[in-house]
């Protein structure tokens, strides 16, 4: 007996539909994996601990990009530091805090060395 066309089209998108649903649930794996570049604690103690990295150096340390990090930290529920001790952390590892200016005092925005405003 032969298939008739309406069956034979039926069977096609039933395969297609699943093949979208492999397709799918494959991507949502490496996503996850992708993300989860490191455990809650690993990132606690690089951004939180005596290091105090920023989220860029952990990025290049895990060997990802900083936004992997980012979204961790929020699926984590790790908080981001505050505005005056982000600027210290900077400072601290002679980086350019953005907006010293305002609560350090120095103009950072001019050419060579910081100069006191």
């Amino acid at each position: 007996m032969t298939e008739t066309f309406l069956a034979r089209r039926v069977r096609i998108l039933r395969a297609e539909v699943a093949a979208e649903k492999a397709r799918r649930e494959a991507q949502k794996a490496r996503n996850k994996a992708r993300t989860s570049c490191a455990s809650p604690a690993t990132l606690r103690r690089l951004y939180h601990g005596p290091e105090q990295l920023s989220i860029g150096m952990i990025a290049r340390r895990l060997g990802v990009v900083p936004s992997t990090v980012y979204k961790a930290m929020r699926r984590y529920g790790i908080p981001r530091r505050d505005r005056v001790t982000s600027m210290r952390v900077a400072r601290k590892h002679n980086r350019r805090p953005r907006g010293a200016g305002e609560v350090f005092g120095v103009d950072y925005r001019k050419e060579g060395e910081a100069e006191e405003v």
